[in-house]
């Protein structure tokens, strides 16, 4: 399991719900997970294709195990809130991957199971081709995943004249950098890029939607800072 900055998998989903103040947990929570940071699996991946020897064969990137348990726990110490903890049994856990057989529910079913089965796998093929590698732990409790910055303007073109030496300033500092705008153009040194249908004029219907759409973004991401330039 890849996690890291940009994460909307299963880890994240149980990030937002914890830093909401609930934590459920399916069945015992001791199966394991091989997980390992998204920018560690680039390193790794590109030593393993320099290396000649490893043409032909297969290798399971990660570089540790955790339980669901140690996971959540993990989650929990850095929401720094009262947590409210529902265990769902693993008698009920499996009634309900049953029962949710039907088109709508499937989805609910996949990410239950998703969370309940055990994905340890050996790791020692490949935790060779990396020297140092971030921990889960360290990097929930350093912050790091929240080293983010977003950038508003009602039009991208006003981004690309004003602000590209900000956004080169954060991305040298370790910063992952976002922008919310009204348009397509391409911007230097953004990470990601969210397009919304900003209008000037507050009378525009639209401006209801790219508020939903900007709270939402910002709930997901938690930034450190919001740089905004809209009127």
């Amino acid at each position: 399991t890849v996690y890291g900055e940009g994460d909307v998998g299963n880890f994240k989903k149980l990030e937002n719900l914890i830093n909401k103040g609930i934590c459920i947990r399916f069945g015992d929570g001791k199966n394991n997970k091989t997980v390992i940071y998204y920018k560690d699996l680039i390193k790794m991946v590109i030593n393993i294709a320099k290396d000649i020897e490893t043409i032909g064969k297969t290798f399971i990137c990660g570089t540790e195990c955790l339980t669901i348990n140690e996971i959540n726990r993990i989650l929990i110490k850095q929401s720094k809130k009262a947590i409210l903890k529902i265990k769902i049994p693993k008698f009920i856990t499996n009634i309900l991957v049953n029962i949710c057989c039907f088109s709508k529910l499937k989805i609910i079913k996949r990410k239950i199971k998703a969370l309940t089965q055990n994905n340890e796998f050996n790791i020692e093929s490949s935790i060779k081709y990396i020297d140092e590698y971030t921990k889960f732990e360290e990097y929930y409790s350093s912050g790091h995943k929240n080293k983010k910055v977003l950038f508003v303007a009602t039009v991208t073109n006003h981004i690309n004249a004003f602000h590209i030496p900000y956004l080169k300033m954060f991305k040298d500092q370790g910063y992952e950098v976002h922008v919310a705008s009204n348009g397509n153009e391409p911007i230097e040194y953004c990470d990601k890029h969210f397009n919304l249908q900003f209008a000037r004029s507050p009378f525009k219907i639209q401006n209801i939607k790219a508020y939903k759409q900007l709270k939402k973004i910002i709930n997901d991401n938690r930034y450190k800072i919001i740089h905004c330039h809209t009127p």
